[in-house]
């Protein structure tokens, strides 16, 4: 019967548009950027012609007039396809404004990049970085991802990390490391530098150095030249003496992140 055949074209049509759908998206992650953009809106063009031939066909066997519903769903196929980006990114603007995650002015962290907010239009957000590029963010790349607020608190935190020999009195290291910390500018007094022991290599000892400071990325950068700059100083057998009064003690910078 004529309903048969149509329950069998809609069957057929959910059957194809999955398998489509599935070889699209395989193929788009398999490639990047403007490529793997191609190949998803290529899927979802793919399924939509499939379910709307099916409904043609649909339909045509239960007797329907078939030429309004045609321009109907040719016209609801080119918003989709071609206003479905526009839509997305005004809407997540509008999102964004409303529920403030950030401001002109913040220093936010998304997708790998770090700057200063400058604008939020309609279609991006304006981010300025430490090195005076001025990127444009899909607004609903930002509301899709994760988002840092690094401005939110008012100051964050960073560390460096050092390794020192085993014997060495950690007590007076601790007061001696603050006490460096305290002597850069760019560093907060509150909340205080503190040091950590966080395990042991051999004859070394891992020491991490936490430090607050304005959030900033230029902040960042300046608090972490300031301290490595006196931490170095440490190094001489002079200061040793002086301010540990131990003359076996040695401090080596370990790995530390980058200023961003």
């Amino acid at each position: 019967s004529d309903v048969a055949v149509a329950i069998g074209v809609i069957v057929a049509a959910a059957i194809a548009g999955w398998a489509v759908r599935r070889l699209f998206t395989r193929f788009a992650k398999r490639v990047d950027g403007a490529i793997s953009t191609a190949a998803l809106l290529g899927g979802q063009f793919a399924t939509i012609a499939i379910y709307l031939f099916a409904a043609v066909i649909v339909l045509e066997v239960l007797g329907f007039s078939l030429g309004p519903v045609i321009i109907i769903a040719l016209a609801v196929l080119v918003a989709v396809l071609f206003l479905q980006p526009l839509i997305l990114n005004l809407s997540a603007g509008l999102l964004l404004q409303v529920r403030g995650p950030f401001s002109p002015g913040d220093t936010i962290e998304t997708d790998d990049i770090v700057g200063v907010v400058s604008e939020v239009n309609a279609r991006t957000v304006v981010v300025v970085t430490s090195d005076g590029q001025t990127v444009h963010v899909p607004n609903r790349h930002v509301l899709n991802n994760v988002l840092v607020n690094l401005s939110h608190q008012g100051h964050r935190r960073s560390e460096i990390d050092l390794q020192v020999v085993c014997d060495v009195d950690f007590d007076a290291l601790t007061e001696r490391l603050c006490r460096s910390a305290g002597d850069v500018p760019e560093i907060l007094p509150e909340p205080a530098p503190d040091v950590l022991l966080t395990g042991f290599e051999g004859s070394l000892a891992r020491v991490r150095v936490r430090f607050w400071h304005e959030p900033d990325v230029a902040a960042e950068a300046a608090a972490r030249d300031g301290l490595s700059r006196r931490l170095a100083g440490l190094t001489t057998s002079e200061e040793r003496g002086h301010a540990l009064g131990n003359p076996v003690l040695e401090v080596q910078h370990a790995a530390s992140p980058e200023p961003r």
